[in-house]
């Protein structure tokens, strides 16, 4: 038979329940404090269905002080109303199509929303779903900071883009231990690539550049990453389809909190039009001087020509006047009669004219008219110019002068 136990005692299990019931208590209450001092709105629900069981509402039944802080009603008012009655931005229509979801197949869904407050205009919430005991727990936590530092960096960036797109210059960074290469939406294009393909790795670079190129930027990066030097390059990029680029490569070194060098970073800036255009500028002199010279010889070319011409066009005049000459005009020929004497310096000085006359490119020789019939001068005067004999006889001056209607012709 059991032994009965004195009365005025309690058993071990009964001590050890009424003993915990203190603790459980005291655990409970810490939870709830920390539960309270949450920044995280936190709403505990049941679900409210209607006649065929399908959920129309989730009802409050506790709610932390973050959560009675969004809604202007007291704690005694919040406690049995429904969601879509104190949040109708967040459901409208009273549709609770994630909500339904969780409650059934279990899980977590979050998403950001904005939410009208009294007083406090819209802020942005993050919202939380979660299965609990007595139905589903709704967490709202403000994230509007977060989400205007989010929209600030976002235009910052985009702003960086276009300003990197104005001026023409990419940047990169190279992590030497995953030895991992990040290119920037510029660099992309100043290379010719899509930005929807891997940017190559540092062993990969040597077919991006011309070899003296790669082989000045081999050297460049080398040096930086043995001593941390910076580095400034023109390069001649090669593009995909086969054309180049002039560029601006600057890079320096990255090091870490104990001073090792982990990576580099840098800029590629493109300028090619700005070193064609230096080059052009380059050239100009030299293409100046080889026009002058090129004009230069063609204007001597021109002018040894025609003087060529002139030399050997007065040489054949003077051979035919020393061929047309009389013998006795020559030297040692006997003197001609009185009146041919006093002729002959006369027609001596009109060869001389003559001559001079075809040494010249605008010289002219005065062709006189033939012999008057009355002329005592033509038996001794025959040629006095020195003309070949077939041509017609030529007047002294003295009949030139007689003859007044007469008129010189120029050859």
């Amino acid at each position: 038979m059991p032994s009965r136990r004195p009365r005025g005692k309690s058993s071990p299990a009964a001590d050890r329940s009424t003993a915990a019931a203190p603790a459980a208590g005291g655990r409970d209450a810490r939870l709830r404090a920390v539960w309270n001092a949450s920044d995280t709105a936190c709403y505990i629900c049941d679900s409210l269905r209607g006649p065929r069981g399908i959920v129309r509402d989730f009802r409050i039944r506790d709610v932390n002080t973050a959560g009675l802080r969004l809604c202007p009603c007291g704690r005694g008012d919040l406690i049995g109303r429904g969601l879509s009655e104190c949040f109708p931005t967040l459901w409208p229509g009273g549709r609770f199509v994630h909500e339904v979801q969780v409650l059934e197949t279990g899980g977590m869904h979050a998403e950001e929303c904005r939410l009208e407050l009294p007083g406090a205009g819209e802020r942005w919430f993050e919202k939380q779903i979660r299965r609990s005991e007595a139905g589903i727990a709704l967490f709202l936590r403000d994230v509007t900071e977060r989400r205007q530092t989010a929209d600030l960096i976002g235009r910052w960036r985009r702003e960086l883009v276009e300003a990197q797109r104005m001026g023409r210059i990419g940047s990169w960074l190279w992590d030497i231990g995953p030895d991992e290469v990040i290119w920037s939406h510029e660099l992309y294009r100043i290379a010719g690539r899509e930005p929807k393909e891997p940017p190559p790795r540092y062993a990969e670079h040597a077919r991006l550049y011309r070899p003296e190129s790669w082989a000045r930027l081999q050297a460049a990066v080398e040096a930086c990453l043995a001593g941390g030097e910076a580095y400034e390059l023109e390069l001649e990029l090669v593009r995909p389809d086969g054309s180049t680029r002039w560029i601006v490569a600057r890079g320096e070194a990255g090091r870490d909190r104990s001073g090792r060098i982990v990576l580099l970073r840098g800029t590629l800036q493109d300028i090619h039009d700005r070193k064609v255009a230096e080059l052009s500028l380059k050239a100009l002199p030299q293409r100046i001087l080889e026009a002058q010279e090129t004009e230069r010889r063609q204007v001597a070319r021109e002018l040894h020509d025609g003087v060529s011409q002139l030399l050997a066009s007065a040489l054949y005049r003077l051979h035919s006047l020393e061929n047309g000459v009389p013998a006795a005009w020559r030297p040692g020929a006997p003197r001609p009669s009185m009146s041919c004497g006093r002729l002959s310096p006369k027609c001596g000085r009109f060869r001389t004219g003559c001559v001079r006359a075809s040494s010249t490119t605008s010289g002219s020789i005065r062709r006189c008219e033939p012999w008057p019939a009355t002329c005592g001068c033509a038996p001794a005067c025959a040629s006095p110019c020195g003309f070949p004999a077939e041509s017609p006889p030529f007047a002294c001056r003295r009949c030139w002068n007689r003859r007044s209607t007469a008129s010189p012709r120029r050859l």
